[in-house]
């Protein structure tokens, strides 16, 4: 994916997440519909001062866009990135911690596939902590 393609994607899932029509969201940049279009299919290189507009209006994370590679992996985080929003600041980092503790138990406990396998590990867990 290219970074045109990229930008175009999250900024067409920031608008369909808001609610709004191109049409509504060209509106509100007071810019042509085609320029729109022409972004979220990949093909504009809007200048910077557009660019903090679509990131402002749509809620886009700046750190997301610029610094993770095109990928859809980025996105997904700036998707959560705005549902993240919603949240108060110590949520955000309640849901944070509690997301990254489970990924780096899922991480080391790869052979756990099952429900069986869950309670097995989680007993074996818990006898090598008390030894």
């Amino acid at each position: 994916m290219t970074d045109r393609e990229y930008l175009g994607k999250i900024i067409k899932q920031a608008r369909e997440e808001k609610g709004w029509t191109q049409q509504e969201l060209a509106d509100e940049m007071d810019m042509d519909l085609r320029t729109v279009r022409k972004v979220e299919d990949g093909k504009g290189n809007p200048l910077a001062t557009v660019l903090a507009g679509y990131m402002y209006l749509l809620e886009i994370s700046p750190n997301i866009l610029f610094r993770v590679e095109p990928c859809e992996e980025g996105i997904l985080m700036d998707h959560l990135f705005r549902q993240l929003l919603n949240l108060k600041p110590e949520h955000i980092m309640m849901v944070c911690e509690s997301a990254v503790h489970i990924r780096k138990w899922r991480d080391n406990h790869p052979d756990v596939l099952t429900l069986q396998d869950y309670f097995d590990a989680v007993n074996k867990d818990e006898v090598n902590e008390t030894n």
